[in-house]
């Protein structure tokens, strides 16, 4: 049988330890390579890879050697016969070359599939250890609106608007293309040239084969009347990313208290019988929209544990440890009345700032959920999927208000 091989090399600027944990870490794995990974890095583990566009791959180690090599079988989606992954790290002057060997290819529809993985992903895994910044995610088009909510037709025929459905905006994202088309909150967008859009998957299909520097006419409801404008696309803005750890938190630090001082401003008197009230048939209460956020919150700290402390057990599973000075206290997330749970400072602030605002609006912390101010000024939550209904949340009075209100100003999402 006719076999096929792919050799590639990436000079990164960065230690083999580095580039080594990039490539056995789950959470890191994720970050330069796939949407999802499974890896029990030890010989005859197993991994799992997973892509976003359906492909996918499985596969056992072979070989493990700690900063230098990896070897592990590979067998992707609708291919019939396994094939074989050497990956081997070289110090060199000016940081890690890396080797990769993608051999026994048996089909010739997987090459240019395989080709493309390890290409993308290679120049991808070069760019978030030197800059942070994910290709993924910082090279394709960016419009710069802040996403609200969709409405139904009913809904819309409520307000005069003659469509099957919209998304509205919750605004423009200052500095961006959407700005400079003048789009604004409470905007209805019903079309992106020649997509209608009734959802906010639509946006993301009107977007596909797009590329920046294109123009697109939109077309939206402002106040019950149409109006149509050209948005030019450009590549998303990249956060200030701080070189370390230290600069990080310093740089949660100061995100958290100017919320903080907004909160308080906003939430004088606010009693925990409103936490409960749910502003609308079908809507969560403050208190229910907690639960969740508490899930939220430790799927947040982990993932800042890991990037802070990175931790690597050897089944693979990854168990970030969080020491006290960092990320104590999530599983008690406020106080009740006048008391004060575990993990917490005299004021009720969290002893380290947690990571909601890590990197500005445009990071992907910021997606966990989001609630919305309506125009009566109060916060509106939107539910997410998941019923947090039996989590029963210890915490609905300071702090409750505190996750809602930084929600609403912080959580967005852009596109």
């Amino acid at each position: 049988m006719t076999t096929q091989e792919i050799s590639l090399e990436q000079l990164i600027n960065e230690t083999p330890e580095a580039v080594y944990y990039a490539w056995t870490n789950e959470m890191a794995l994720t970050q330069w390579l796939c949407q999802d990974a499974r890896v029990a890095v030890q010989p005859h583990g197993r991994l799992y890879l997973y892509w976003p566009q359906g492909y996918h791959a499985t596969g056992e180690y072979q070989q493990v050697e700690a900063n230098k090599a990896l070897a592990f079988s590979w067998r992707g989606k609708d291919e019939a016969h396994s094939s074989r992954v050497a990956m081997t790290l070289t110090q060199v002057e000016g940081g890690t070359r890396v080797h990769l060997l993608h051999s026994h290819i048996a089909e010739e529809a997987a090459v240019s599939t395989i080709q493309q993985v390890w290409e993308a992903g290679l120049a991808n895994l070069q760019a978030v250890l030197e800059t942070g910044l994910d290709n993924r995610l910082y090279n394709r088009p960016f419009m710069g609106i802040m996403l609200q909510g969709q409405l139904t037709a009913e809904q819309l025929a409520a307000r005069g608007v003659p469509a099957n459905g919209a998304v509205e905006l919750g605004g423009a994202l200052p500095g961006t293309s959407a700005a400079e088309a003048g789009l604004q909150a409470q905007d209805l967008l019903i079309q992106i040239g020649d997509k209608a859009i009734e959802t906010m998957p639509d946006i993301g299909q009107a977007l596909q084969g797009k590329q920046i520097g294109d123009s697109l006419p939109l077309t939206v409801y402002r106040n019950g009347q149409p109006t149509t404008s050209t948005l030019t696309l450009r590549r998303r803005p990249a956060p200030h990313v701080p070189p370390t750890a230290e600069a990080f938190s310093a740089e949660l630090g100061r995100a958290y208290a100017a919320a903080d001082a907004q909160l308080d401003e906003i939430l004088v008197g606010a009693s925990d019988a409103v936490a409960w009230q749910s502003p609308a048939p079908g809507e969560w209460s403050a208190a229910e929209v907690l639960a969740h956020l508490i899930i939220c919150e430790r799927m947040v700290q982990t993932t800042v544990g890991v990037q802070l402390n990175g931790n690597p057990c050897p089944t693979g599973r990854q168990r970030p440890t969080h020491d006290s000075g960092r990320a104590g206290g999530v599983s008690h997330l406020g106080r009740t009345g006048g008391g004060v749970e575990n993990g917490r400072s005299g004021n009720g602030r969290p002893d380290w700032p947690l990571a909601r605002g890590v990197c500005g609006p445009q990071s992907h912390l910021y997606h966990f959920g989001w609630l919305y101010l309506g125009r009566d000024g109060q916060p509106h939550p939107r539910p997410p999927a998941a019923n947090p209904r039996g989590c029963q949340p210890k915490a609905v009075s300071w702090y409750t208000r505190v996750i809602v209100i930084r929600y609403s100003l912080l959580g967005s999402v852009h596109q």
